[in-house]
This record gives structure tokens, C-alpha cells and sequence, in this order.
């Protein structure tokens, strides 16, 4: 609601806690680390299509520092603490 009030324009805001997990990680904090089977990117290509599987393969980082900035700060768990707690 903070940014709706004001009347000067932000563009895009990312709302994130800066944490930056992995494909891996996700996986293990959902399965545990024994759960799943590592795989090459071409075996992930070849299951998944080489759009999907290349995406998932980019190191994608978001801080959130624009949203800390104007008030925003995380309230919920992590991914990966909320992924853990359902196992």
C-alpha cells in the first residue's frame, strides 16, 4: 500500500529477501538432499527442452534493496526454510 499512496511513479519494484537459492538447493530443501539425482545441462536439455532447462541453468539474482529502500522488509519465512518445514 506504501507505494500505491504516492503519487510519484517507481517503475518495477521486486519484493525479495535478497536470497538467491539454486535449482539445487530448491530441490534439496523440498526433497532432501538425497532425493533427487543431479544431472549434466545437456541430459537437463534433453528432458526438459533447452528453453526451460536454460533458464533454470541462469544465475539469477534479485536483492530487494529498491523495496527495503521505500519500507518493504521480508515478514515469511525463506523458500527454503517454508520447502524444509513441508517435508
Amino acid at each position: 500500500m506504501h507505494l500505491i499512496e504516492r503519487a510519484e511513479p517507481f517503475g518495477r519494484i521486486v519484493a525479495v529477501s535478497g536470497q538467491n537459492p539454486t535449482v539445487r538447493e530448491i530441490a534439496a530443501a523440498a526433497v532432501g538432499a538425497t532425493g533427487f539425482v543431479a544431472e549434466t545441462p545437456d541430459a537437463s536439455r534433453a528432458r526438459l527442452g533447452a528453453d526451460f532447462a536454460d533458464a533454470l541453468l541462469l544465475d539469477q539474482q534479485a536483492t530487494g534493496q529498491r523495496a527495503r529502500d521505500l519500507g518493504w522488509h521480508p515478514a515469511r519465512p525463506s523458500l527454503l526454510e517454508e520447502l524444509r518445514a513441508t517435508r
